[in-house]
């Protein structure tokens, strides 16, 4: 990924847009202070939901957010996918969750996510190392 930089809010965020959908956008973030993340996108709303792990909040008609640790395993970034895709789901009224539909939904956010993940990671590791033009 090129041009990785903090968002406004100190942490990094990147926009899937899932063209097949009117262009419906979930936002990945990854942040060290979950609850400051999310409380910089949706005021005192922000503060409930889970520390811990991951959390998914879900935006009226414009998509979603996912928020997440840089060292977030594996099976928290696909539990939370979930989570996004069946709100995706939902918010296309759709009335029959097809499993192929589900299944290549799902693995397209997941890859993004583990990719973003990978990306976010190798920039705080070079960061903590002292290169800092990175």
């Amino acid at each position: 990924m090129r041009n990785l930089k903090r968002s406004k809010y100190g942490d990094y965020q990147l926009a899937v847009k899932f063209p097949v959908f009117s262009g419906y956008t979930m936002f990945v973030v990854f942040s060290d202070d979950l609850c400051k993340s999310r409380m910089a996108r949706y005021g005192s709303a922000g503060a409930a939901g889970e520390s811990d792990t991951g959390a998914f909040v879900s935006l009226c008609g414009e998509g979603c957010h996912i928020f997440l640790r840089p060292w977030t395993s594996a099976g928290v970034v696909a539990h939370e996918a979930w989570h996004a895709v069946r709100a995706l789901l939902v918010w296309a009224e759709a009335r029959d969750f097809d499993n192929e539909v589900v299944a290549y939904h799902l693995g397209y956010l997941v890859n993004k996510i583990t990719n973003f993940q990978q990306a976010v990671k190798s920039l705080n590791k070079k960061r903590r190392h002292g290169n800092k033009n990175s």
